[in-house]
């Protein structure tokens, strides 16, 4: 379970650019107050504080917002076919560029929900599916192997035949 702390003993500290002190000195200064306070805490006193935090954002939210982009940039083809005598070719291009870009994120969404859907299931279920998976599969197997041994079993007939009557 996540560890929860108390807001209240959140500070927010500004400093002016034109302060007693420098940009940097500043930064740094923050820097070493948040060190001093990150190794108090019991779960950070083994953390060095030399290393980088990014934020990964959530893709999601990303397919999101390039609906939302494209859906603005088709109102405004829109308005433009509107009040003109359509399009001309490079918002044809624009359209159909759009057009794929829709394609492509419907692609992308349909591959997430499967691959959540996947990751969401219990672990029987998911054994369940695995087994099933892989009855199919053998059975696929099977009837490839059937065909090869009949198809080299015919080869190796008619191989015979024609040495027998080139024999005979």
């Amino acid at each position: 379970m996540p560890r929860r702390s108390d807001s209240k003993k959140l500070s927010v500290q500004f400093h002016s650019a034109g302060g007693k002190l420098g940009d940097e000195e500043a930064l740094e200064k923050v820097r070493g107050e948040l060190r001093h306070e990150a190794r108090r805490i019991k779960i950070n006193d083994k953390l060095a504080m030399d290393g980088e935090i990014s934020i990964v954002p959530d893709v999601h939210s990303l397919v999101s917002n390039a609906y939302f982009i494209i859906d603005s940039e088709l109102r405004t083809l829109r308005q433009i076919s509107s009040t003109s005598y359509g399009l001309d070719k490079n918002q044809s291009a624009n359209f159909a560029a759009i057009v794929r870009s829709i394609q492509t994120l419907s692609n992308v969404e349909k591959d997430l929900r499967d691959q959540n859907a996947l990751e969401a299931l219990p672990d029987a279920e998911l054994r369940k599916k695995a087994s099933e998976a892989f009855l199919k599969l053998d059975g696929r197997i099977q009837r490839t192997i059937k065909e090869e041994a009949g198809i080299m079993a015919e080869r190796r007939a008619k191989e015979a035949y024609e040495k027998a009557s080139d024999d005979g």
